[in-house]
């Protein structure tokens, strides 16, 4: 099955256009139709489900959104590329059309047939007109003229047949590289056609999120396909891939139990080509080269906090359609240990004790909270295997914050005095327990830096000397 993309330009119907699909091989039934209201202007609108054939589109003007109305206009359309072999346009004479002749005329004048290849005259109640001695046309000044004598008269019906050089689009072929030519995709949502394969298509839409649908696998040639490119100034922060029905993307690169994704992603700054591959009789999108968004979800400590296909443990709110691979990477690869799902904690950014550094999601699946990274320092797990076993910890899981524990001691006369010319006043002592046990004179603090008497100083947190960071996790 195929989605057909029609466009129509500037179009002077009364009041509907009756359009209308049917096979080539059954032209009197109709596999869908529609109607649409005038006046319109560059009207683009698509056929769905179309079975890959060549098909007769209609376009009728209607009165109402429910009558047939007059035929104007018939084309052959290659359903598989989207290719149109030929038209007819219906003139009638004493007709409302601009174009339409008037009685006793022997001229048709239409700016559509300028540049056409005019191909056949048929006249009704009469045959096929004879090129040359029955009529002429003049593609520059769009005239089809009737020369033997013959004249219109009204409510008689001229047919003038258009054919089209559709050689070079037919088959798409492949010369080498990557792509051949570019292609903007300036749609919020759009559906790709067959004969745009092997096209550099240039991600640039205006608006937060671009949604661009694969055709279907079946009307694609192997070893052809997209190559997607999300650098070139396009809004969206991660642009969304999705195939056609019952179609999958294959990819063994996420770890999960299984390859076949219905969407893929491609993130600001990245790439993706994607090409049809057939293996054991069965076909799959495949993505080729390297896919920068195999580190979805990853950690690192960064010294910018902008810094491209990363977001920083911050604690703020996103939305899930803004960072879908994200968001498939948080539904599909984390364990519900891992993702804190609760709309309170959502709304007020206080999370459950221990939780800091766990991603947050609402429940109706729209938003989600960073994790907050801020102000925490990192510590391997004490098992790499065996989550929660670590009863000295909160949440032991990665991501669950483990409480400061500071064993600190002061000093005192004698000993004191000897340890501060050890290790000099305001220093950090480290295992001050070693020089003394019971009765040497040390007692447990809330730190060991020691003030300019030998005397511990109070403070929060056991503290080294260290560099600022900001956490972030790749998109």
């Amino acid at each position: 099955m195929v989605n057909l993309k029609v466009t129509l330009g500037v179009v002077n119907y009364t009041n509907y256009i009756h359009v209308t699909a049917s096979k080539v091989s059954t032209p009197s039934v109709v596999v869908w139709e529609d109607w649409i209201d005038v006046p319109i202007t560059n009207l683009n609108f698509v056929i769905p489900n179309l079975d890959v054939e060549n098909y007769y589109i209609r376009y009728y003007d209607a009165a109402t959104n429910v009558a047939v109305g007059t035929l104007v206009l018939e084309l052959l359309v290659n359903a598989l590329t989207g290719d149109t072999i030929s038209e007819r346009r219906f003139y009638l004479c004493g007709g409302s059309n601009p174009s339409d002749p008037i009685d006793g005329a022997n001229v048709i004048t239409d700016s559509y047939l300028v540049g056409k290849d005019i191909s056949g005259v048929f006249k009704e109640g009469f045959r096929y007109l004879r090129p040359t001695d029955e009529y002429v046309t003049d593609n520059v000044l769009g005239t089809v003229t009737i020369v033997n004598g013959t004249t219109l008269s009204t409510a008689e019906v001229l047919i003038v047949e258009i054919t089209y050089k559709v050689s070079s689009t037919s088959t798409p072929t492949i010369t080498g590289g990557l792509y051949n030519g570019n292609l903007n995709i300036t749609e919020s949502t759009r559906t790709l056609l067959s004969s745009e394969v092997q096209k550099r298509l240039r991600c640039v839409g205006s608006v937060s999120t671009q949604v661009i649908t694969l055709p279907l696998l079946a009307v694609v040639p192997e070893d052809i396909g997209f190559y997607f490119d999300n650098s070139c100034g396009g809004v969206a922060i991660q642009v969304r891939i999705l195939t056609n029905g019952a179609d999958r993307i294959n990819y063994n690169g996420f770890m999960t139990s299984s390859n076949l994704f219905s969407e893929f992603w491609v993130s600001k700054g990245e790439k993706l080509l994607l090409k049809k591959i057939t293996n054991g009789g069965q076909s799959y999108w495949e993505v080729i080269d390297e896919y920068k968004g195999v580190d979805v979800g990853s950690r690192m400590a960064s010294g910018y906090e902008l810094q491209a296909g990363w977001h920083s443990e911050d604690n703020t709110i996103s939305n899930a359609a803004d960072y879908p691979r994200l968001w498939w990477w948080i539904n599909n690869v984390l364990s519900a240990s891992r993702v804190i799902t609760d709309d309170i904690v959502m709304a007020t950014g206080i999370r459950p004790l221990g939780k800091d550094g766990l991603f947050v999601k609402n429940t109706a699946g729209t938003q989600f909270r960073w994790p907050n990274g801020q102000n925490i320092s990192e510590r391997g797990l004490k098992d790499f295997n065996n989550f929660g076993s670590d009863t000295d910890r909160l949440y032991d899981y990665p991501g669950g914050v483990q409480l400061d524990a500071v064993k600190s001691h002061k000093h005192e006369g004698a000993v004191g005095t000897l340890l501060t010319l050890l290790f000099g006043r305001g220093k950090v002592i480290r295992n001050i327990g070693q020089y003394g046990g019971t009765g040497s004179g040390f007692t447990d603090l809330t730190s060991d830096v020691v003030d300019t008497a030998g005397n511990a100083i109070a403070s929060s947190e056991n503290r080294v000397k260290n560099i600022g960071v900001v956490y972030m996790r790749k998109i």
